[in-house]
């Protein structure tokens, strides 16, 4: 589901560089996580976890749908109304009469 927003966006101007460095013979960096092997590898974790937010996607609408199904019937004052009247009700004596 390629696009031109967000984390594919990033990804591509992440594999430009991945490909700036790579043609560059002056580019030694002395840490190894900013080596190119390590930089594509980087890349392919990314694309891979971009590609799959689609499925986690649908998976969490699904869930919202099926919750909206549940709740549909549920009058919405219902619950504020019974915690009030809760609220106003007397405290019980001790012989837990009101």
């Amino acid at each position: 589901m390629p696009n031109e927003s967000g984390d594919l966006k990033l990804l591509a101007n992440f594999r430009k560089l991945i490909d700036l460095v790579s043609a560059d013979s002056d580019y030694k960096p002395s840490n190894a996580a900013l080596k190119p092997p390590a930089l594509n590898a980087q890349h392919t974790t990314g694309l891979s976890g971009a590609n799959d937010v689609p499925v986690k996607f649908a998976t969490n609408m699904a869930a919202i749908s099926d919750r909206e199904v549940g709740f549909a019937e549920v009058n919405p004052t219902a619950v504020p109304t019974a915690i009030y009247e809760l609220w106003i009700q007397p405290p019980l004596s001790r012989t837990g009469a009101r």
